[in-house]
């Protein structure tokens, strides 16, 4: 069993990340101990890192509960989604890099390759 620090720091999260998944129902607050401590099992270091993932990822928290609470084929296929959703946006990302270089190759104001400097 962890303590809320304990599983924080495992997770990559801090315990006030911990205690905000508690306040919007995301990750249930477990019993507190006679020490009054929290103590979390396997099933929340999981929830945890699945949580901390799918945010990472850009999946806002309110969608984030319902992928948790859904099966296996769900969870895939909502996963497939989000995939989805970041090839697109690193396609457009990609593209506006590419537009931003080839304009500065046509402005006179373009860094020197040779000097580093602007001409």
């Amino acid at each position: 069993m962890l303590t809320i620090g304990q599983l924080a720091a495992y997770a990559g999260v801090t315990v006030r990340a911990v205690r905000h998944y508690h306040q919007i129902g995301l990750l249930p607050e477990p019993e507190r101990d006679a020490s009054g401590y929290r103590r979390y099992g396997a099933t929340a270091v999981v929830s945890l890192i699945k949580i901390h993932a799918l945010a990472g990822a850009g999946v806002p928290l309110s969608q984030i509960g319902q992928m948790l609470e859904a099966d296996a084929s769900a969870f895939t296929e909502a996963t497939q989604r989000i995939d989805s959703h970041l090839r697109e946006e690193i396609e457009r990302l990609e593209a506006s890099r590419k537009q931003i270089w080839r304009s500065t190759l046509s402005t006179p104001l373009s860094p020197s390759p040779t000097r580093g400097c602007w001409t």
